[in-house]
């Protein structure tokens, strides 16, 4: 592809990720295939482009960027393993049993936890309120899955926030206060899509606020509540122990979380009786196996991709030839998020790209809410996300009536996503 621009050769080995991974190939080895092929187009030759892939693994942002997915993926399948996740689940639909309350709460609050098809986790719970309700399979799923997503917009648990965090180097609590407006807005359209037609009805069982009720999900919820509380502390205290870590440079600011994770794993391990098979599974699994490949894949193809010299090329046509630079930022990231249905897949793909393009332009936050909002509506209307296809086969719900009021809804948060771009693209 030697007369083609720079932008377009990366547009085609980015399309090339994407036609691969359509073809059932993992997504983690699709970004490494692709980050191959984009060193060897832009003429680093291939011992050359294997090197830097190398380097990038090595990296130490790379390293504890693993070490804080791994351990949040495996806190959450211990939870699961050992019940403990229903278990909080119940003691927490024991407090709130409000219907609307109740039919949202449910999904938002395993939302917390970034459990892959976690959508499914909950779809019992919203039958069981609905269950005398006035409601179609198709509504049923559209709100356990919608309320399901309220938190991945800026909650520091989920790998995509923290990838995000990481390749925009805007830092976790600017990231997480710019993009929770998104959360609000969330709550907003889907009363007013979904549960304002769901009666208000109290539930037949009064909310149970007793002593044992509240310790009993206090101690369910004690993994999440160490992770946050954690995270609170060591952040705070951070001119204390910052100065004292030395090798880490940025990835130094991702310490807090990472000793949260460590201390909520072993909080769980030691709150349950584990069977050798299921401490097996949790710790050697194709979920984690695929994880590790797909987070060292992505650094990979960002390292790659500024060491070939394509990010100044890039630069320089972006000029040249005027492209319009709003497109490149919806719509990326947009089909991304489509194609692939997870945040992780958008923010790893289109993220280097994008940040590429905009580096040394004012407003960088307002870019980078813009990119991870489109990203978010791409990936909400996929029709591979997995806690869409789950939610949908839970309640037997025909794919066009969960599009009904998927689209609605995505096209509402859209208008939200440029409104808050607008708002801090020039009130910043």
């Amino acid at each position: 592809m030697p007369h083609l621009p720079a932008i377009v050769k990366v547009f085609l080995i980015f399309t090339s990720i994407l036609v691969i991974n359509r073809f059932k190939v993992d997504l983690g080895l699709s970004i490494i295939l692709g980050t191959f092929l984009l060193g060897l187009t832009f003429g680093m030759g291939a011992l050359q482009t294997l090197m830097a892939m190398a380097r990038s693994f090595a990296d130490p942002l790379t390293v504890l960027l693993l070490l804080l997915v791994t351990f949040d993926l495996t806190m959450n399948q211990l939870m699961e393993y050992s019940g403990q996740m229903k278990r909080m689940v119940e003691y927490f639909s024991k407090m709130v049993t409000r219907t609307r309350v109740t039919l949202a709460a449910m999904p938002a609050f395993i939302g917390l936890l970034p459990m892959p098809g976690g959508a499914y986790f909950s779809a019992p719970m919203v039958d069981a309120v609905s269950e005398k309700l006035d409601m179609t399979a198709e509504l049923k799923t559209m709100v356990n899955y919608w309320f399901r997503h309220l938190w991945e917009y800026w909650w520091p648990m989920y790998p995509g926030v923290i990838l995000a965090v990481t390749l925009t180097g805007l830092g976790m609590g600017k990231f997480m206060l710019m993009q929770s407006v998104y959360t609000v807005a969330t709550i907003l359209v889907g009363y007013f899509l979904l549960l304002r037609h769901v009666p208000d009805d109290a539930a037949a069982i009064a909310p149970d606020y007793s002593r044992a009720t509240l310790r009993g999900f206090t101690l369910n919820a004690l993994p999440i509540l160490t992770v946050i509380g954690g995270m609170f502390v060591l952040s705070m205290a951070a001119p204390l122990w910052k100065d004292h870590v030395t090798g880490l440079g940025d990835a130094a600011k991702y310490l807090p979380m990472l000793v949260g994770l460590i201390a909520a794993n072993i909080i769980t391990f030691c709150m349950n009786r584990f069977t050798r098979s299921e401490i097996r599974k949790t710790i050697i699994n194709k979920k984690v196996g695929s994880l590790i490949l797909l987070i060292l894949s992505l650094m990979a193809y960002k390292y790659v991709l500024s060491a070939c010299g394509a990010i100044t090329i890039m630069n320089q046509e972006m000029t040249a030839y005027h492209i319009p630079l709003m497109l490149v930022i919806i719509v990326l990231p947009f089909i991304s998020g489509m194609v692939m249905g997870i945040s992780l897949g958008f923010v790893g793909a289109s993220f280097p790209i994008i940040l590429s393009l905009v580096a040394g332009k004012p407003h960088l936050a307002a870019y980078v809410t813009l990119a991870y909002g489109a990203g978010y509506m791409g990936m909400m209307l996929s029709p591979i996300h997995f806690c869409l296809v789950l939610t949908r086969d839970y309640f037997r719900a025909d794919f066009s009536g969960v599009y009904r009021y998927l689209v609605p809804a995505c096209a509402l948060m859209s208008l939200v996503i440029l409104l808050w771009y607008v708002v801090l693209r020039y009130a910043g």
